[in-house]
């Protein structure tokens, strides 16, 4: 207000028509003060599409014709009735869409118990772990740090490992090269996140696929023949997030854990690698049946079923035996 007053002021216009603008000012802010508004802009939700804007397009205007004809309890007159038909169109729509997406998602997530369980936590509304701001990178670096050292001090004087031979002939020379194909079906399958390093977001990186898989597979398979990794591809971006259980210090390192999120191209390497090696030791026999880590159809869920039935197994052997 003192602002716009002085820019009055110190304008030519006549004295009585400052007067009266100052006037009119003084009375709209009386009756309809200025205030701050904060304007939040929700995102929709993944399955709200195109028809589901229709209608509720169609559902506004026929509201306000309804609600220019008469009272909405009104259900005589056809401008209402067709507002009350719309409503329920419109809410039995957003019903069918919604169950028809987490179903399908959830049909699409079976194979991937942490993508599944991602989607129940977003189906049933549960809250993220919060990430943690109070806390520097030079804290969280010397305490993990010093947990390193204090594990290796811990450990230093400990037994050798106990190493099982290969059998004979079980020799990984080289990776088996990759194709501009399997690039291509690699970048397809990855999920639509990236992090704060990438250089480009992925939905990006889809698009632009059948572009850039002729030198994303040259640069692969140099660094699967030269066994080496470029220096860009083990920079990461750090997230510390507390832990599950709720501290009573959130700023206190010792509850936190480090999240590390590589680029997306590093992720790309990681899988072609994990692919080919998980490959050679299944061929060859050397991969335990019991092993859970980083396999397909295998997780923390089928180990601790693994290890329910051998104890239901030696409590109860004549139930199993029969």
């Amino acid at each position: 207000m003192n602002s716009t007053v002085k820019v009055l002021m110190s304008t030519a216009l006549p004295r009585c028509m400052t007067v009266c603008l100052l006037r009119r000012m003084q009375l709209l802010d009386s009756q309809i003060p200025a205030r701050r508004v904060t304007c939040r802009r929700r995102p929709s939700s993944a399955w709200f599409d195109d028809e589901c804007r229709q209608a509720k397009l169609s559902l506004r205007t026929a509201e306000r014709a309804a609600r220019k004809a008469g009272p909405h309890s009104d259900t005589s007159l056809s401008t209402v009735s067709e507002w009350q038909a719309l409503r329920c169109h419109y809410f039995s729509l957003l019903r069918q869409k919604r169950a028809a997406f987490w179903s399908s998602k959830i049909d699409a997530d079976q194979r991937q118990p942490s993508r599944l369980w991602r989607s129940f936590d977003e189906l049933l509304g549960r809250e993220r772990t919060p990430v943690v701001t109070d806390i520097s990178a030079s804290v969280l670096y010397d305490f993990f740090d010093d947990k390193v050292a204090a594990v290796r001090a811990a450990t230093a004087n400990a037994d050798p490992p106990h190493l099982t031979s290969a059998p004979a002939g079980c020799v990984l020379n080289e990776f088996l090269p990759i194709t501009p194909a399997d690039v291509v079906e690699l970048i397809n399958a990855l999920p639509d996140k990236q992090s704060a390093t990438d250089p480009l977001p992925t939905w990006l990186l889809k698009r632009s696929a059948d572009v850039l898989a002729p030198f994303l597979c040259q640069l692969f398979n140099l660094s699967l023949q030269h066994g080496c990794v470029p220096l860009s591809f083990k920079a990461s971006y750090i997230t510390p997030l507390l832990i599950k259980i709720r501290p009573i210090d959130p700023a206190d390192v010792r509850f936190c854990r480090p999240t590390s999120n590589l680029t997306v191209i590093s992720k790309l390497l990681e899988r072609i690698v994990s692919s080919r090696l998980v490959k050679y030791l299944k061929d060859k026999g050397l991969l335990s049946d019991l092993h859970s880590a980083y396999r397909a159809m295998h997780s923390t869920e089928t180990s601790v079923l693994k290890v329910f039935s051998d104890i239901r197994w030696h409590l109860t052997p004549e139930i199993w035996q029969c």
